[in-house]
């Protein structure tokens, strides 16, 4: 007699590993999230840089936040910052 071990059935969706890192952005910015970051770059005066180190700051501070939110978040902080 074999001593058989004990064997799951296959589950292919058991080979996926959990995701537990925040989202990356989606590849195609929706209109909501374009009119946003557009807002942002008027802010800083077209200034890709600092409008991407201030959704980076955002993300620091909120890593669950989608990518919209972070820009608002942005936003809101440089309205804050230069009254």
């Amino acid at each position: 007699m074999h001593d058989k071990q004990h064997s799951r059935p296959s589950d292919p969706s058991s080979n996926i590993p959990e995701d537990d890192g925040p989202r990356p952005p989606a590849s195609t910015p929706s209109p909501k999230n374009a009119d946003l970051y557009q807002e942002l770059l008027t802010k800083v005066r077209g200034n890709r840089a600092i409008a991407d180190r201030l959704i980076e700051f955002e993300r620091k501070k909120a890593p669950a936040a989608d990518r919209n939110e972070l820009i608002r978040r942005a936003i809101e902080g440089w309205l804050r910052d230069n009254q």
